[in-house]
């Protein structure tokens, strides 16, 4: 997804628990970053690609300063309800989504 994204002239800042990934450092316009807060900071959309312990409970009202930005979870990690609830524009894979 990075190399596709990228290459269409997202600026992509992306996190991972295991650390930076050798393949992502060659990719133009792609930043690691050590810890969700800071990749998510400045974020239009945010897609969640894994199930780990630590992306299923993050306040995202918090962590991104624009008021206009979108999740696309494709791990169904958080609920439609909770969502709808807080504001955030939310979809997910599988299940019918909030626009």
């Amino acid at each position: 997804m990075i190399p596709f994204v990228s290459k269409k002239g997202a600026k992509v800042s992306y996190y991972d628990p295991t650390g930076e990934k050798e393949h992502f450092k060659k990719i133009k316009n792609c930043k690691f970053f050590s810890n969700i807060a800071n990749a998510c900071k400045n974020a239009d959309l945010i897609v969640l690609h894994t199930e780990w312990d630590e992306f299923k409970s993050l306040d995202f009202k918090k962590l991104v300063k624009s008021n206009k930005f979108k999740i696309y979870d494709l791990r169904n990690i958080y609920s439609l309800a909770e969502m709808t609830e807080k504001k955030i524009k939310y979809y997910s894979v599988g299940r019918p989504s909030v626009i």
